[in-house]
Parts: C-alpha cells; sequence; structure tokens
C-alpha cells in the first residue's frame, strides 16, 4: 500500500495498470482499488461519495488501509 500511496495522485499511473512491471502483477491497479473501495464502503463510508471521488486521499483514509 506505501507504493501505492506514494504515487496515487500522480498522473502516471502505467506502472498499476496496462503494463508488465516485474515487480507486481500486471493491473494491480485494479486489485488495489477494489480493496479500497471495499474496505471503504465497509467501513460505512457512502457509494455515493465513493462514485463521486472529490477526494482520493480521504477515502483512502476512510477505509483504513
Amino acid at each position: 500500500m506505501a507504493d501505492f500511496q506514494a504515487t496515487m495522485l500522480s498522473s502516471n499511473f502505467s506502472a498499476w495498470l496496462y503494463s508488465d512491471v516485474d515487480s507486481m502483477p500486471r493491473d494491480v491497479g485494479y486489485w488495489v482499488g477494489y480493496q479500497i473501495a471495499k474496505a471503504y464502503i465497509e467501513n460505512g463510508g457512502s457509494i455515493v461519495d465513493l462514485l463521486s471521488m472529490e477526494n482520493a486521499e480521504f477515502i483512502l483514509r476512510q477505509s483504513g488501509l
């Protein structure tokens, strides 16, 4: 998760999606996003807030991951 947090606000997400990087599985960004969304909803987060994604850092913090 630390690797993700370091790059989550970047506009370069190519290592996380659509590419082969030796250090992580292909398209791992989809899996990470699913885990964050799942934890956010399980911790009482709103689906509307999740889908509007106005504050990604807030969503991540509220997910507890």
